[in-house]
């Protein structure tokens, strides 16, 4: 039996957060947008997909060697922006600054996700996903939004650990389940 697993950040909605969240919910309403649900909000570090009970004993010894190495850090949710598929926008997220530590952590991560036979192909690019695209009736309207939020900063994110977490898809969206919690020195 397989889970589908991510490892990831959790992230708590601050107020100001809230307000840009439900700001672009409000004048994007009438166009075809997944939100992503405030309790599943977090930065994906890496995504394992369908994992083995034995190669997640040995994805939780992997984290806990790579993040016992590392004090916590801050992350800043700075500027809107979108990520595209073909010529489309496909998803809206929050830019993170301030990333050292986070980008080195990733880095140690995939190498020992890449001699436990995980692909780790994709380059990592730290953000917030808020939405995925399905169809934009007004993309005008759309990048205008995007240029109005594109210098918003709205957040530190403190990250004291790591998570790796269960994704149990349901139709009425996904659940994502904490595994173990890694703590951050």
């Amino acid at each position: 039996m397989t889970k589908r697993t991510f490892i990831g950040i959790k992230v708590q909605f601050n107020e100001a957060l809230r307000e840009v969240f439900n700001s672009l919910k409000h004048e994007l309403a009438d166009e075809r947008i997944k939100w992503v649900s405030p309790q599943n909000l977090h930065v994906t570090l890496h995504f394992l997909g369908e994992t083995t009970e034995e190669q997640l004993v040995k994805v939780l010894k992997l984290i806990s060697n790579k993040t016992s190495d590392f004090s916590g850090f801050t992350l800043k949710l700075n500027g809107l922006s979108f990520f595209r598929r073909q010529s489309s926008p496909s998803a809206v997220f929050f830019n993170l600054t301030e990333v050292d530590e986070l980008v080195e952590l990733v880095k140690n991560i995939k190498l020992g996700l890449s001699k436990l036979g995980f692909s780790v192909g994709q380059k990592f690019k730290p953000h917030l996903t808020l939405g995925r695209i399905n169809y934009l009736r007004d993309r005008s309207a759309f990048y205008d939004l995007m240029e109005d939020f594109a210098e918003t900063g709205c957040q530190l994110i403190k990250v004291d650990n790591i998570i790796l977490y269960e994704s149990i898809l349901k139709p009425e969206g996904p659940v994502y389940k904490p595994v173990k919690v890694f703590p951050l020195n």
